[in-house]
């Protein structure tokens, strides 16, 4: 039996990447939106021995069969199977003979899981998730009584009956409707295991070059969310927000890391700013590098600000801040 890592976000195929350097597990990877990743890192990840396998979508992860209780009761779950099996080209075997560790079970993957009672690992969808986003583990579903009834009810993000356990970054003050098992893992922990050898396979399977630089004496790095495409606040109101931390916080030379899944020109809104120009990484890669080093980081709420040691001074907003701004 191995183990199937199932990812949407670069920051999931981080994680995945580091246990597998760590630990060297037989492993299979599945990646569910292809667009999330450098097409040349894609390949560099293919072609790697780090998995056995790696399964990739242009986009999957929200492909849902929402199994409702009249389909359940006239058509059964076969029809719902059948089409997980179609829609992914994998078999319900597939799952059931392997361990699933997967970041984000309200999902086309979570659904399968529950439809074929397969029982799977969750790990924490970014650093402190149920901390900073508390309403995620909580099922407001005004039906859950009726799904339970009729067998359709899965739950989702650390309240599922089919999770094993959760692995978190920091169990304390998680609260969760279900009797979940915590498992407190830290990320900081997790990459002070690496080797500097390891550390630069990461950074070349990324396609980050070791050999840049900051050379200004005060910098502030920006750290912008994907807040609208996400339909959290507007694009104007996201792009008020960051102007808003520019002017009140930075100082010096202003860095910004766009967001992998952003689609603002973020050279036009501030254009006396510099961008880190390889936006579809993982922002704790940026510890790697030796001498990228800052004064100060602001961000709205993101919270891999906090995981950086590259950042001397923190400005962290924080999520009630931003949906108030």
């Amino acid at each position: 039996m191995k183990r199937i890592y199932i990812c949407t976000t670069v920051y999931h195929l981080l994680i995945a990447i580091i246990k597998q350097t760590l630990y060297r597990t037989e492993a299979d990877l599945i990646i569910c939106k292809e667009n999330n990743i450098e097409p040349s890192t894609l390949h560099r990840i293919k072609t790697c021995n780090i998995f056995n396998n790696v399964i990739s979508y242009k986009e999957i992860e929200c492909e849902g069969y929402f199994l409702r209780w009249k389909e359940k009761i006239i058509h059964g779950s076969k029809k719902a199977i059948a089409y997980y099996e179609f829609t992914s080209g994998l078999s319900s075997e597939y799952l059931k003979n392997n361990d699933i560790y997967m970041f984000n079970d309200n999902s086309f993957w979570g659904k399968w899981c529950c439809c074929i009672k397969k029982n799977y690992h969750l790990l924490e969808d970014g650093l402190d998730h149920y901390i900073i986003n508390p309403s995620t583990s909580i099922d407001n579903s005004k039906y859950i009584y009726l799904n339970k009834l009729f067998g359709t009810y899965s739950g989702h993000h650390g309240n599922s009956v089919n999770m094993i356990d959760l692995e978190v970054n920091n169990k304390k003050n998680i609260h969760l409707s279900s009797n979940a098992k915590l498992i407190e893992s830290p990320r900081k922990e997790l990459f002070e295991k690496l080797s500097v050898n390891q550390k630069e396979c990461i950074l070349k399977l990324f396609g980050v070059p070791q050999d840049i630089f900051i050379k200004e004496d005060v910098t502030t790095l920006l750290l912008p969310q994907p807040l609208a495409e996400d339909d959290i606040v507007s694009h104007q109101k996201k792009i008020d927000i960051y102007s808003f931390l520019v002017q009140n916080f930075s100082k010096g030379t202003l860095y910004i890391k766009p967001h992998p899944r952003e689609t603002e020109d973020y050279k036009t809104i501030f254009p006396q700013s510099k961008l880190i120009t390889f936006p579809k990484i993982p922002l704790e890669l940026l510890d790697f590098l030796p001498n990228f080093r800052f004064t100060y980081g602001i961000t709205a709420f993101s919270t891999s600000l906090n995981s950086l040691s590259c950042v001397a001074n923190k400005i962290f907003m924080g999520y009630d801040w931003t949906i108030n701004f």
